[in-house]
């Protein structure tokens, strides 16, 4: 019932604009035909003023050769007279175009007064040349009275003045009839206006009454629902459309009751097992806990546990390996302690970097950090490693900053870690390459660049690189030799100096990029 009511609200609205619309083109094309009939009109005018200007120039001319007996100039003459025909042919043309558009009642006599103009004009012309041809001087003065006196003064005269008062009346009644039009325009348009605006509020108030009711009792429901009142029912007896949106609305109140109990039972069940499961993970976190911190107790006991017998066990080989009859030992004797003496070195390593991890991690490393060149620092690691590199046939190249760079660091410790990223670039590079270190300063940090020409990391292995005991694939399958745990104990002692280190790996090598912060 409402899409009908709204239609033909709609409907009629269509019908007023369409009104309005149409009374707008009409009165634009009657107006802009008006306009053009009187500028027809006002030209009419104008060329019949310029027809009695021109042919009384033509006739003063020719006067006062004749009176005063002044040669006329032949130029002139013709001029007047080409000025005249043409006056005479626009005004013959601009009549057609007048008659056309207004009809020949309305038009009627403009065409004959043109043609007395021009019959006035061409006997005034003629009688003028007979003045000249004649000899006899009273007569000729007779002929020039009646000449000026009748012909030009009364009937040229009267000639023009009726073609000026004809088109003045026309274009008055064309002005008249544009008014009138336009009036009746204005009252029409207005009368239309009031009456589409009271329509316009009838048919709105009877809309908004017949919608404020139900919206209201819609407007309560879901104030109703908002405050949790899930019993709330909207009354029914509207319209159709109402009735059933406020069926629907109570449809969903009816769900929304449903659905709410079923959720208070969930959330009981809910809060029951998130209690319990909450329980149950404190619990574990706690045994965690205590797992973990046993665990690094652990590591940093047998890591302490491990180094006397490793170092009497090294020192033991070393003893052997060094007395006199050694040399007439058994070779396989002394490839034996030699084996000894490295493995033991290799464990030695090792339990240094399993205790170095754990003391991390339990907050107990001690740094003992001094104002350090770390220019000179790399330098004197790069002279340490320098006969490695020459066993590989490889070369190292440092290239420091121009300007002196210091940080605040332990020496040893970021010496440690030097060492740890250079051996790693000799270790993993092939052979007869060369290891490029640069030093460089980017804002407040000195950066250490470390890049070799290895290619035993793949893109996707970087993001595992600084991990505990993780090696790449390639290391994996050709065995080398290697904990996992150097990356990781380089990055601990960066960490430690609030310092930052990232991995890159491209087609021409591997590179290591070690931050820390600059002091003056």
């Amino acid at each position: 019932m409402y899409q009908k009511k709204i239609i033909l609200f709609a409907a009629f609205a269509f019908l007023i604009v369409s009104l309005a619309l149409s009374l707008t083109v009409w009165s634009t094309k009657f107006t802009a035909s008006n306009i053009s009939q009187v500028n027809t009109a006002n030209s009419l005018l104008t060329e019949h003023l310029k027809l009695s200007d021109h042919s009384y120039r033509l006739f003063k001319q020719i006067t006062d050769e004749i009176l005063l007996g002044k040669s006329a100039n032949q130029s002139i003459v013709r001029n007047k007279r080409a000025m005249i025909r043409e006056t005479l042919s626009r005004i013959r043309a601009l009549e057609i175009a007048q008659r056309e558009a207004l009809g020949p009642e309305k038009t009627r006599g403009s065409v004959e007064d043109t043609d007395n103009l021009e019959m006035a004009i061409n006997g005034i012309l003629i009688s003028f040349a007979e003045v000249l041809e004649m000899r006899d001087e009273q007569s000729r003065s007779q002929k020039i009275k009646f000449l000026l006196e009748e012909q030009i003064d009364n009937n040229f005269r009267d000639a023009i003045n009726l073609a000026l008062q004809r088109q003045s009346g026309l274009v008055d009644a064309l002005n008249d009839n544009i008014e009138n039009r336009h009036s009746l325009i204005y009252w029409s348009a207005l009368v239309l206006s009031l009456l589409a605006i009271f329509l316009t509020i009838l048919g709105s108030l009877a809309l908004i009454r017949n919608i404020t009711e139900p919206v209201n009792q819609l407007k309560k429901g879901a104030e109703a629902l908002s405050q949790g009142d899930l019993q709330y029912r909207v009354p029914l007896g509207f319209d159709a459309e109402f009735d059933a949106i406020a069926e629907s609305f109570n449809g969903m109140a009816h769900n929304l009751a449903e659905q709410k109990q079923l959720r208070d039972t969930l959330n009981q069940n809910l809060e029951y097992e998130v209690a319990k499961r909450t329980e149950e993970l404190v619990q574990l976190n706690q045994t965690l806990q205590h797992n973990d911190v046993s665990r690094r107790h652990f590591l940093a006991d047998i890591s302490h546990e491990l180094r006397t017998p490793l170092t009497i066990i090294r020192g033991e080989a070393q003893v052997a390996l060094r007395q006199k009859n050694a040399g007439d030992a058994d070779p396989a004797l002394r490839d034996a302690l030699s084996q000894v003496l490295e493995q033991s070195l290799f464990l030695s390593r090792l339990v240094d970097d399993l205790l170095f991890i754990a003391r991390t991690d339990t907050n107990n490393l001690r740094l003992e950090c001094a104002k350090t060149s770390i220019n000179d620092l790399v330098n004197d690691c790069c002279q340490d490693m320098r006969h490695q590199a020459k066993a590989k046939s490889m070369v190292l190249n440092f290239t420091p900053t121009a300007e002196p760079a210091y940080a605040k660091v332990d020496a040893e410790r970021i010496r440690q870690l030097l060492i740890i990223v250079l051996d790693n670039a000799i270790k993993y590079s092939p052979a007869e390459t060369h290891v490029q270190i640069d030093t460089s300063i980017d804002d407040q940090n000195i950066l250490i660049q470390v890049a070799d020409q290895g290619h035993g990391l793949e893109q996707s292995e970087l993001p595992f690189i600084f991990d505990r005991f993780y090696r790449g694939q390639k290391v994996r399958r050709e065995s080398l030799p290697g904990t996992g745990l150097g990356l990781a104990v380089a990055k601990a002692i960066t960490d430690a100096h609030q310092g930052k280190i990232r991995a890159e790996v491209d087609d021409t090598g591997f590179r290591i990029t070690i931050s820390l912060p600059r002091v003056v």
